[in-house]
This record gives structure tokens, C-alpha cells and sequence, in this order.
């Protein structure tokens, strides 16, 4: 069996400290007659001699604080009664949610896919010791009132969060004994720091690791399955109708995802990083000659917005001179979206740019900027009051008509889908009425099924 340490019991220990962590005894009352309280500190018991040594600074005659708490184990034992069928081995598939990197969210769609082999866990009884250190009874009384009442007789434990995680739950359950002094009866002059013992039985699970795969799509381009009542004898004059098409499933090779930056495509694994499983680069001209050869300048490829577009943006593919995972693009641009809004000069933050301001140019008649904040005439007399009295959205168009600034394109009202071409650096935005914001028409990440090529 190979090495697995998961630090079980260490998080076990560490969490029921945890759980005595927080209690404070009053100590006394200020000047101003006000009550003054000291948190208790918990500690792990079985530290070692080098550490005690250290801790009381290699002297004899440090003394040590109180009041304070140590927290150790006392006893493991197998637990059969709660033992189950030691074989079992449970599989349960999971599905993730897509991560988006750039926005650091997750989305609505279906992410990585993994199946998790859970091995049956073995039982023990856990019990610790918890002693409390007290320089008086007081003290004692004070700490053992505030557990006691917190044991009825037990607690519940959370040891994790994790869906999968089948002993993630315990219970944490005082004893009946309890030692109220560590002392002999009489107690006598013994300067010795009394001490007293609760025990605690915690339920706990050891697990084995899981095994944790995977799961891959089939690697088929596209699949079509059609209904055909009777092929002819001879098939080669035989030819598939559209109606005969039942289903059709598309599958990008390799679930690749493409990004789209001006000409330039580089390409992606599913979760969006440019190296495969070994940790190589992807290369470009490889993938292509997976299917075919490769011909500069009369390869193409298209992208489309979404499955099922019944047009793409299509461009014929040359090799990128420095990067294999970068390829140039040389769009066609017959196959562009059509402007349907007149072309702006530029996308701005009108609270920080104004015209004549040394980044853009004096206002000039016809002048037209998308805007990314909003703006009113609450800006006249600031250094932005250039725009006068506009007041205009975010994602709202507005233009100078020679005298002044005026809304165009009110965002707010606009239901339709529509186009702009940005000549700040000629890319086209698209705005999206249900998301009421301008995305960009032809860049960005496609999804596997939304780009194909042709050889």
C-alpha cells in the first residue's frame, strides 16, 4: 500500500480543542468597580520535554499560569458495534459547476465531471481528557459550571464540509466521572496546582483515501442518427433529407475551448489553460493534422456565438511565426455581424476622461462614446463638467451634435439585440438586452461545439 497520512487525527485533536476554546473566568473588578474577565487558555497536552524545558525557559522555578486547560487522549479503541461491511466500496458521480476564470465566478453550466470511489471507514471510540488547571476553587467553580451546562450530555461535531464526506458529523459526549481535585485528602501545606478531569467519548471514523477519477467525453466530431425506412440497393445515388434527422450530438475533440483576441485564436483545455496533462504546451498545427492536412491560407474556421447559429464569422487560418499555441485568423468580413448603430470613437469612464482633457480630442461635432459608469449634472463645475448638463448611463451611446452632448443610445430602453464597431480599435460590441450589457461581438471563449474546422 503506498504512503497516505490525512492528518485525521491531528484535525480531530485540533477541533476539540476548538471546542473548549473561549471560556473566561472573572477576575476581579477595575477601579471604576467594572468586572474584569481573562480568557482561559487551551492547550494540547502531551507536548514534549524539549518543548515543556523551553517553555519554562530551562529553569526549575518558572511558574506556571493558571488557569488554563489541557486537552489529550487517554484511550482509542475499535468500535464493532458501529463496524460495518469493511468491503464496501460506494461510487457516486459528480458533476461541477463551470469555473469562469476571467470573472473568477462560477456559472450556471456543467463544469468538470468526476467519479469518486468511497471506501468503507473503520470505527474507533476516541476518548479524551480535558483538565482544568485552577490557582483556586473559585476559578474551578466557574470553569466546570460553564461546561457542564453545555453537555446535556453531548454536542454535535462537524469535522468537514464536504458532500461526500460520510463521517463528516459526530458527536462530542461528557462521562460521568469527573475528578474534582487532583488532591489528597487532607490537602495539607502541598503547594501543587489542583487540577480537575472531565472525559469525553467522541465516535470517529478513520478513512482510507478515495479514488478519484475523471470522466471523459466520447471523442466523435459529429454523430447523426436518422431515420430511414428502406436504403435503395445501390447507395450512391442515395442522399440524407433534413427531415430525416432525429438527433445530432456535437463534440468538440478534446472538449478544446477557443479564445478569440482580434486575429489571433490560441488554444485552451476545458478548464481553460493552454498545457496539456503532461504539461505541454498545445500545438496548433498538431491538432489540425489529427484530421487532415493543414493548408495556409485556405484553412478555415468558423465561430459561432452559440450552438445552432445558422452563420458564423469565418476566417482562413495561417501559422503563427513564434507561439505553436497561437494561430492567425484572417476574418473574412462579409461573414461580420452588420453595424446596425453608427460607430462610436471610443468606450470611456466619463468621470475620469472629458473632452480636451490631453487623452481625448476636443469635443467635435459627431464625436460618440459608450460610456461604463454613469454621469449627471451633478458633475457641472468639476473638472468633467465638460460634458454639461448630460445625464447619462452606463452602457448608454452619446454623441455631440455641435452644441451639446446628447443620448443616443438609451440603454434602458433598448430591448433588441444590436451592433457597434468601436474605432478606438476596430472590434465590434454586441449589446444584450436580457443581460443589459455590450459583450464583444466576435471576441472572447467558445465553447466546445461553437467553432469547427474546415480542411
Amino acid at each position: 500500500m503506498d504512503f497516505f497520512y490525512d492528518q485525521q487525527q491531528r484535525r480531530l485533536v485540533l477541533q476539540v480543542i476548538r471546542t473548549f476554546g473561549g471560556f473566561v473566568v472573572q477576575n476581579g473588578k477595575n477601579a471604576d468597580g467594572e468586572e474584569l474577565f481573562r480568557q482561559v487558555p487551551v492547550r494540547y497536552g502531551e507536548t514534549s520535554r524539549m518543548v515543556n524545558q523551553i517553555i519554562r525557559q530551562h529553569s526549575e522555578n518558572k511558574m506556571l499560569y493558571t488557569p488554563f486547560m489541557a486537552v489529550h487522549i487517554i484511550s482509542i479503541n475499535m468500535a464493532p458495534d458501529r463496524r460495518q461491511n469493511p468491503f464496501l466500496v460506494r461510487t457516486d458521480l459528480v458533476d461541477e459547476r463551470k469555473f469562469n476564470a476571467e470573472t473568477q465566478e462560477y456559472e450556471g453550466e456543467i463544469g468538470d465531471r468526476f467519479t469518486v470511489k468511497r471506501h468503507m471507514p473503520v470505527p474507533y471510540d476516541y476518548m479524551f481528557q480535558l483538565d482544568l488547571w485552577c490557582s483556586n476553587v473559585e476559578q474551578k467553580f466557574q470553569l466546570t459550571e460553564q461546561i457542564m451546562m453545555l453537555f446535556n450530555p453531548a454536542q454535535k461535531l462537524q469535522s468537514s464540509d464536504n458532500a461526500l464526506d460520510w463521517t463528516a458529523i459526530t458527536d462530542i459526549e461528557m462521562q460521568d466521572a469527573i475528578t474534582w481535585s487532583s488532591k489528597s485528602i487532607p490537602f495539607g501545606t502541598d503547594e501543587a496546582i489542583d487540577v480537575a478531569s472531565m472525559q469525553f467519548k467522541i465516535p470517529y471514523w478513520i478513512n482510507p483515501p478515495a479514488e478519484l477519477t475523471k470522466r471523459r467525453a466520447i471523442e466523435t466530431i459529429i454523430v447523426n442518427i436518422r431515420a430511414v425506412a428502406e436504403l435503395p440497393e445501390d447507395d450512391s445515388d442515395f442522399a440524407w433529407e433534413q427531415g430525416d434527422l432525429l438527433a445530432q450530438i456535437i463534440i468538440t475533440p478534446n472538449n478544446h475551448i477557443l479564445q478569440v483576441d482580434g486575429d489571433i485564436l490560441t488554444l485552451l483545455n476545458e478548464r481553460g489553460g493552454e498545457f496539456d496533462e503532461d504539461g505541454n504546451i498545445f500545438n496548433w498545427e498538431d491538432y489540425i493534422r489529427l484530421f487532415g492536412d493543414f493548408r495556409p491560407g485556405e484553412t478555415r474556421l468558423i465561430v459561432k456565438r452559440k450552438f445552432g447559429d445558422p452563420t458564423g464569422v469565418t476566417g482562413t487560418l495561417t501559422l503563427h511565426p513564434t507561439n505553436v499555441n497561437q494561430i492567425i485568423w484572417t476574418v473574412d468580413p462579409t461573414t461580420l455581424p452588420a453595424n446596425i448603430v453608427p460607430d462610436i470613437t471610443a468606450i470611456i469612464d466619463p468621470l475620469e476622461r472629458f473632452p480636451g482633457d490631453g487623452i481625448l480630442a476636443a469635443a467635435l461635432t459627431g464625436q460618440r462614446y459608450l460610456l461604463v459608469s454613469d454621469m449627471n449634472d451633478e458633475l457641472i463645475g468639476s473638472p468633467t463638467g465638460a460634458w454639461g448638463s448630460l445625464n447619462a448611463a452606463a452602457n448608454d451611446i452619446i454623441e455631440f451634435n455641435g452644441t451639446d452632448w446628447i443620448v443616443t443610445f438609451n440603454s434602458s430602453e433598448e430591448s433588441d439585440p444590436t451592433v457597434v464597431l468601436n474605432l478606438f480599435d476596430n472590434k465590434q460590441f454586441r449589446w444584450d438586452p436580457l443581460d443589459q450589457n455590450w459583450i464583444p461581438a466576435v471576441d472572447g471563449l467558445y465553447r466546445p461545439g461553437t467553432w469547427k474546422i474546415i480542411l
